[in-house]
């Protein structure tokens, strides 16, 4: 998989695993958007990574759904491959020349985008749509 210049979600980054993936990533070209517990490790980390923190208790719920947004305020969208379709969705699909209105972007838990090649900067609503379904339906098998 081909990471320069894509985003890197990683939590637990501040040590052990975390830390090894972070560094990984941000080796091979991706940059990396830092989450743990330990704000001040995590700030050095991301300074030395050039990636970006975000400390958070991931065992906090709510902590937890601010920070999905705080993360994709900062860079955008999770990639769709990225987000765990696994459970109940509820799919809102914005129109192909200016995307969701700024209120149905805040009443959405998680925003995904559909990583793009070659000259299209946009699908229409339907293919957007079976895009994403596809990818809940492969996540579930």
């Amino acid at each position: 998989m081909e990471l320069l210049g894509k985003r890197v979600l990683i939590t637990g980054a501040s040590r052990g695993i975390g830390l090894s993936l972070a560094e990984a990533f941000a080796g091979a070209g991706a940059t990396v958007a830092l989450v743990a517990r330990d704000g001040a490790a995590l700030e050095s980390l991301a300074t030395r990574l050039g990636g970006t923190s975000h400390p958070a208790d991931l065992l906090d719920t709510e902590e937890l759904r601010g920070l999905v947004h705080r993360v994709e305020d900062e860079a955008g969208a999770v990639d769709v491959r990225a987000a765990d379709l696994r459970g109940p969705v509820v799919l809102v699909v914005g129109q192909e020349t200016t995307g969701l209105s700024s209120a149905w972007r805040e009443a959405c838990d998680e925003l995904v985008s559909i990583p793009m090649r070659g000259s299209a900067s946009s699908l229409n609503l339907a293919a957007a749509a079976t895009v994403v379904l596809h990818e809940a339906s492969r996540q579930r098998l």
